[in-house]
């Protein structure tokens, strides 16, 4: 009997060994952000600090249980952002050799292109009809997209690379629209109310270097659509939609990147990158942890939206409840 018994408990020890050796071998993934400020969620998330929790950055990074680095600069270019992951590490950053490493790199570039070259000038020539001024700002971004692309599969061939469109951040009281835009707008006959639908004509040129990126390669790269989600949500809602941007009227706010967050999300786990039950469970702890912490004694019904974030079936639910429950209520700041 004793012989039986150490045998078990031999077979169980080992059992255990195995197990503590196969987790330990679990690998914890690693996210790279690169591109612009929209990437580095300076602008935009309030209060700035829950910059992690609410920049999509950090939103994927902690809902997947992802090692997460932040190396987007604001005000990059597409040209820019070819020049920073060319250079050697040369700081505490060690950015290319975070790149080498990386299981995933996500970048927000393209739209620093449209805004520097002014976008309103852009609009209005191209009602006109000539087309000169976008055409060349595409034909410099598609070679600098290449570039960066090439770049980054030299360093690491097997990194899923998702690259973020530009979303149309055009609306009748934008102010990427200076005065003199608006009024040869208004004198072409244009009503305030297609503004955003004149703002497509270039925009979709932009965003196009990525869909004729991807229809040359396909496979390479995988595109996470801001564009159509913010679209759609504008449609849905234009409350919902103006509010996808902060008073800037160029950056995400919170709860854009939020959407930005859910956008990507999808991509991850089509890829198998990531465990829609495992994401879903800490979104909603990340959400209910702010949602009690910052929210305590305002108007909202904490207890009503802690329920309805329980039985949300997805991560876009979760945003959709809190933000509902939070937009325009002023938090404590901590």
């Amino acid at each position: 009997m004793k012989r039986i018994i150490v045998v078990m408990l031999c077979i169980v020890a080992l059992s255990s060994s195995i197990f503590m050796l196969a987790s330990c071998n679990e690998k914890q993934l690693l996210i790279v952000y690169l591109g612009d400020s929209i990437a580095e969620a300076l602008a935009g998330p309030s209060p700035l600090s829950e910059r992690e929790r609410y920049g999509y950055y950090g939103v994927l990074g902690i809902r997947n249980n992802y090692i997460y680095r932040n190396r987007a600069v604001s005000g990059s270019r597409t040209f820019d952002l070819l020049a920073y992951i060319q250079r050697d590490d040369e700081d505490a950053k060690i950015t290319r050799s975070l790149l080498s490493k990386a299981d995933i790199i996500h970048i927000s570039i393209l739209g620093n292109d449209l805004l520097f070259a002014d976008i309103g000038t852009l609009v209005v020539t191209a009602l006109d009809g000539d087309f000169t001024g976008i055409d060349d700002l595409v034909a410099i971004a598609a070679e600098a997209i290449d570039g960066i692309i090439s770049t980054l599969r030299s360093y690491n061939p097997n990194a899923a690379l998702i690259f973020q469109n530009v979303y149309n951040p055009i609306h009748p009281g934008s102010m990427l629209l200076v005065n003199e835009i608006k009024d040869k707008m208004d004198a072409a006959g244009i009503p305030v109310e297609e503004y955003k639908e004149k703002g497509e004509i270039v925009l979709s040129r932009l965003n196009n270097v990525l869909v004729d990126y991807d229809k040359a390669h396909p496979g390479v790269i995988h595109i996470a659509d801001a564009h159509k989600e913010f679209d759609r949500i504008c449609t849905q809602s234009p409350e919902k939609g103006y509010n996808l941007q902060c008073n800037d009227g160029v950056h995400p706010s919170s709860y854009g990147h939020a959407v930005l967050a859910d956008v990507t999300q999808e991509i991850l786990e089509e890829l198998g990158l990531a465990k829609k039950s495992t994401a879903l469970k800490n979104y909603k702890n990340l959400r209910t942890e702010q949602l009690v912490r910052m929210y305590a004694d305002t108007t909202i019904n904490i207890k009503e939206t802690k329920r309805q974030i329980t039985k949300a079936k997805s991560c876009s639910e979760v945003t959709e409840i809190y933000f509902d429950a939070t937009l325009g209520v002023i938090p404590k700041y901590f």
